[in-house]
């Protein structure tokens, strides 16, 4: 009797054992960027964001991190995306000039915030930045045209960009005559050029040589780059005043994403779109940046200068500069079929929300 039941209780076993679900298979995703590996911005927000991502997915998803353009080159990135290179990528706009026109509109001169509130809350420049880029991708079909060829993940800004140079500080509009400023595409090198200064187009990788070796006079760029890339060793003057801000985007291949399970990818965007774009603008460009550099290039033996513009010069500079070009945008977009006076005017009427 005990050797029937023995038998019984086998074969119970091993059937159960045959049905059982095996065990999730787990899906690993490629993530490149042009970030160095320790930077600041790398640890506080992709690889974070990252584990937020497999944490999210409770194992499931393994990201493993392609730093320091070790797939593809930073202006390159886009396409790598698209085809293949790699699975999940965060880029920087500014490198793609003319191709999401409409998207750039964070990126015209003097559109972005120091600060701001969300739901009663105080926070950083690069949260609302982000979160207003982030809305303006939501309701507007006219922005989400411009990347049907790839997952849109979320967006992110940085705070406002702010003046650095080598030798020479900047209080006015006669300081920035001549000047060569590394800066990205579109309606940033126009601000420059409204200005008087000559826009350099340069991968921020690049910034450090260029500026070392005197190709460029300084760069106008936010705190977390400065610190990503040690910018304090070779940039000696800081002006004092926002000027333009960049904007971000994480993307993923679109049948990468597509091949996902549903369940997966729902967890995925958990921790994406308005929810990443502000843990991305607070954690790469938030609101402590700028004490924690300058005191990191102190105890390193540099020391950047903080200037002030003369009185008055901010608002000179929105007049030359900024509303010029917020109306050649408009016009430009108009030329191209494309309702850039609606994305503008509603991306003036969330900088006055969230304010």
């Amino acid at each position: 009797m005990k050797k029937i039941f023995w038998i019984i209780n086998s074969i119970l076993i091993l059937f159960f054992l045959s049905v059982a679900p095996s065990p999730a298979k787990v899906i690993e995703l490629k993530f490149g960027h042009q970030n160095p590996p320790k930077g600041r911005t790398t640890e506080k927000f992709l690889n974070a964001w990252a584990k937020k991502v497999e944490e999210a997915t409770k194992g499931r998803v393994k990201i493993t991190m392609y730093p320091a353009e070790s797939l593809f080159k930073a202006r390159e990135a886009y396409e790598a995306t698209r085809g293949g290179i790699t699975d999940i990528n965060w880029t920087i706009l500014g490198y793609y000039t003319g191709r999401f026109p409409l998207t750039s509109v964070m990126t015209l001169p003097f559109l972005n915030l120091a600060s701001g509130h969300i739901q009663g809350q105080l926070r950083s420049g690069g949260a609302i930045n982000s979160h207003i880029l982030q809305e303006l991708y939501e309701i507007l079909p006219e922005i989400q045209a411009e990347w049907k060829e790839v997952k849109l993940l979320m967006f992110n800004c940085s705070d406002p960009y702010l003046i650095c140079t080598t030798k020479k500080p900047v209080r006015n509009r006669d300081d920035l005559k001549g000047l060569k400023l590394r800066e990205l595409g579109g309606p940033p090198s126009e601000m420059w050029k409204f200005l008087g200064a000559t826009p350099v187009l340069l991968p921020m990788p690049d910034v450090y040589e260029s500026t070392s070796k005197g190709v460029i006079d300084g760069a106008n760029l936010p705190w977390a780059a400065i610190a990503t890339f040690k910018l304090y060793e070779v940039l000696k003057y800081w002006t004092d005043t926002g000027t333009t801000a960049s904007a971000m985007m994480t993307i993923m291949n679109l049948d990468k994403w597509n091949s996902l399970p549903k369940d997966i990818q729902e967890q995925i965007m958990s921790v994406s779109r308005f929810y990443g774009a502000e843990f991305a603008g607070d954690q790469g460009w938030g609101s402590e940046v700028r004490e924690e550099i300058l005191v990191r290039a102190e105890k390193a033996g540099y020391k950047m200068e903080r200037v002030e513009l003369d009185q008055g010069e901010d608002e000179k500079w929105i007049e030359i500069a900024g509303k010029p070009i917020w109306n050649k945008w408009t016009n430009d977009m108009k030329a191209k079929g494309l309702n850039g006076q609606k994305v503008l005017d509603k991306t003036i009427e969330l900088l006055k929300k969230y304010k």
